[in-house]
Order: structure tokens, then C-alpha cells, then sequence
């Protein structure tokens, strides 16, 4: 059997009324060699029986059932790929809807690159279309992918070589939580080395994606994809939806360059206001100034007090000492006054004593004068009397014995 030239994934997890219009987008290919690989991620019963259906019908449709995995069940599109024998793999989501020429597309996009995407189109609530750019070709694109959780790209306009898949060290694998699943793994191509990238601007694919239809119930969904269903199938439709997109595309640019307009003006009337600010802050810069040379006068002025104050407090501390010894000099002259007059007080009381010592000698000698008196009045009485007269050679005789005495 020949190999098909496209792996086609096509995960779906709620209820079927969604998927046959999916189904019936890639039965109605230009290009007819491919495989659809149904991926039931913890679907209904009755959703796998849809796919089931398909697949009796057509020998190109496989159909895997799985428990509902982690995440969007991105392990179990890694194990489908195992069994791939298409050269390019692509996706598509149950609410979304190929043209007949997508996969003609997709195969001119990647003869050239290993990783690419087409134009997505989004069909808006109302009838409104909307095509997103972004080009894989240029870097800018891919560093703003590999940096920021922003994509030009979902699985829808998609595609890569199933060769350039299988060299990476790791393929579908449950997203961390809140990240889109798509972009993480886009970002493990991207950090391949060798790998080619590039985008075609061409409509292929439109989404009706659930996030624009909150509250929706899947029956008001199904009416209507269906409601398009006509005219995506009529080419001239798809002229007119072509044409629609790429107005869509022009009303962008257009609304970007008013917003550059705006923006230019903005930045000139910011421009003005940091002129302004600019020389507000130069007449700060000036008052900024004068106001440094007070501060610097005022500082000047501040160390002068503050030498002052040092030298009085210096001389404070000296005043402060020379009270202490002139204190402690004083305590000492007190007890040297103190001990002089306890010493004067006993020099009196001895000056006293030694007074009344002389008071009593002094009677003592006046009495032994008045006696000495008495006894020269009495001796020269005795002198002159008859009897001390007529004694006198008695007492010459008693002096020469006396003498003769002492001599022998």
C-alpha cells in the first residue's frame, strides 16, 4: 500500500455534533492522499460512535479512544504520530472547517520549510471575518513565540514534517497549566536547530472558535457552521470570504497606522512635556544650586559651632577638673585647718598650763622673795646686833677648822 503524503490529527473531547462538518472539510480535499486519525480524548460513547461510523465508510479514517487525559489529552496525539506514515502532519480542531484546497496548500508551504502555517481565518459571531498575520519566516516572530505567550498560528493553519517531529528530544506532552498547548509545542520546534520556517498568505481554514461564543450551546454552534457550510463549498464564495479576509487584513493596517498616527502625536506632545518638564527640572537644577551653597554656608557655619561647642565643652571638662582638685584641695587645706586648730587648741591649752605654771613660780618666787626679804631684813638685824658682833671670832675659828678639816 502506498504511503499517504499527510497525517491528519483531529482531537475531539465533547460530544459529536461539531464533528462531522470537521470530517466532511477533510473528505472534501483537492488532495485525496492522506490519513485521518480521530483522537478521542475521554469523548462520549456517542462521539466515538460518529467517528466509528466515518471510519466503516473510509479505510483512510482510524479511530483511537482514550480516558480523558492530562490537559487537552496531548500525549495521546505523541502516540498517534507513532503510527503515522504521512510525510506532513497537520490538525484540525472539531469546530473547525478546511477548505478544499488546504492540503494542496500545505504541501507547496512545506516542500519548502520543515515548520510553516498558512492564514488563519476567524469567522466572528455575526459574520464578521478576521485574518491573523504573523510570518514563521521572520525572526522577529519566532524570538516574540519563543518569549511571550503569543502565536500567529494555531494547529488549524498548521503543519510539519512528520521527519522533523520525530528528531525532537520531546514531542506532544501535556502543557503547563494555563499555557496553550499548541504554542508549547511550536516553542520545541523553534529550539530545534536546522529547522526551516515560513508562511503562505492564502485562505484555507477558518475557525469558529469557542472563546468568541461563550454561553453558546453546541446545536446553536452546529446551525451555524452549517449556515456557512453552502458557501464555503461555492468558489465564488470563497472569492468573496478571500476578499473579505484580506480587507480584513488592509482595515488592520489601516487601524495601525492611525495608531501610529496617534501614537506619533503622543509621543510629540510627550516630547513637549519632557521639554518642559526638562527645563522645570534645570530651574530645580539652578535653585538646586543656590540652595546647595546655603547648605554648604549653613554647614561651614554648623562646623564652627560645632568646633565651639567642642572647645566649651573642652574647657567645661577642664573647669570640671580644676573645680574637682580645687575641691579636693580645699577638702585638704579643711583638714590641715582642722589639725592646725586641734594642735593651736592644745598649744593654748599647754600656753594655759604652762601660764599657770608660771603664775604659781611666779608666786612661789615673789613668796621666796618676800621670804629672802625677811631673812636679809632678819640677818642684817642679826648683823647689827651685839650678840653677831661679839660671835665674830668664834665663827673665824670655826672657818679655819672647817678649812684645816678639808685640807687633811
Amino acid at each position: 500500500m502506498t504511503d499517504p503524503t499527510f497525517t491528519v490529527l483531529l482531537p475531539v473531547h465533547r460530544p459529536p455534533p461539531l464533528l462531522p462538518n470537521a470530517i466532511a472539510s477533510v473528505l472534501a480535499q483537492e488532495r485525496q492522499d492522506f490519513e485521518l486519525f480521530v483522537i478521542c480524548d475521554g469523548a462520549p460513547p456517542e462521539t466515538a460512535e460518529v467517528a466509528r461510523r466515518h471510519a466503516a465508510k473510509d479505510g483512510r479514517i482510524r479511530v483511537f479512544e482514550h480516558p480523558k487525559g492530562q490537559r487537552n489529552g496531548e500525549i495521546y496525539r505523541h502516540q498517534a504520530l507513532q503510527e503515522a506514515r504521512g510525510e506532513f502532519v497537520c490538525q484540525l480542531g472539531d469546530d473547525d472547517y478546511w477548505l478544499p484546497n488546504h492540503l494542496s496548500e500545505m504541501a507547496t508551504l512545506l516542500a519548502e520549510f520543515d515548520f510553516g502555517n498558512l492564514s488563519q481565518v476567524e469567522i466572528l459571531p455575526g459574520g464578521d471575518v478576521e485574518l491573523l498575520g504573523g510570518d514563521l519566516a521572520d525572526p522577529k516572530t519566532r524570538h516574540t513565540m519563543a518569549t511571550q505567550p503569543i502565536t500567529p498560528c494555531g494547529p488549524t493553519s498548521t503543519g510539519y514534517r512528520l521527519k522533523a517531529y520525530r528528531a525532537l528530544p520531546v514531542g506532544w506532552a501535556p502543557a503547563p497549566p494555563d499555557f496553550p498547548s499548541d504554542l508549547f509545542m511550536w516553542r520545541k520546534f523553534l529550539a530545534h536547530e536546522g529547522l526551516r520556517f515560513g508562511t503562505r498568505v492564502v485562505v484555507s481554514s477558518v475557525k469558529f472558535s469557542a472563546q468568541f461564543r461563550r454561553g453558546w450551546s453546541l446545536d446553536q454552534r452546529q446551525a451555524e457552521i452549517e449556515a456557512w457550510v453552502p458557501r464555503l463549498s461555492n468558489p465564488a464564495d470563497r472569492g468573496l470570504l478571500t476578499q473579505a479576509a484580506m480587507l480584513s487584513v488592509s482595515q488592520a493596517e489601516f487601524r495601525l497606522l492611525r495608531h501610529v498616527e496617534l501614537m506619533d502625536q503622543e509621543a510629540k506632545e510627550s516630547a513637549d512635556r519632557i521639554r518642559r518638564m526638562h527645563q522645570q527640572m534645570l530651574r530645580m537644577d539652578a535653585d538646586l544650586g543656590a540652595w546647595a551653597k546655603r547648605a554648604a554656608a549653613l554647614e561651614a557655619q554648623l562646623r564652627q559651632a560645632d568646633a565651639a561647642l567642642r572647645e566649651s565643652a573642652a574647657r567645661a571638662e577642664q573647669a570640671s577638673a580644676a573645680e574637682a582638685r580645687l575641691q579636693r584641695t580645699s577638702a585638704a587645706l579643711e583638714a590641715q585647718l582642722r589639725q592646725a586648730n586641734a594642735a593651736l587648741h592644745d598649744r593654748a591649752a599647754q600656753a594655759a598650763e604652762t601660764e599657770e605654771r608660771l603664775r604659781r613660780m611666779d608666786a612661789m618666787v615673789g613668796e621666796a622673795v618676800h621670804r629672802s626679804d625677811k631673812v636679809s631684813r632678819k640677818l642684817q638685824k642679826m648683823r647689827r646686833s651685839w650678840s653677831w658682833r661679839l660671835t665674830k671670832p668664834f665663827r673665824r675659828l670655826v672657818r679655819r677648822i672647817e678649812r684645816g678639816g678639808r685640807r687633811g
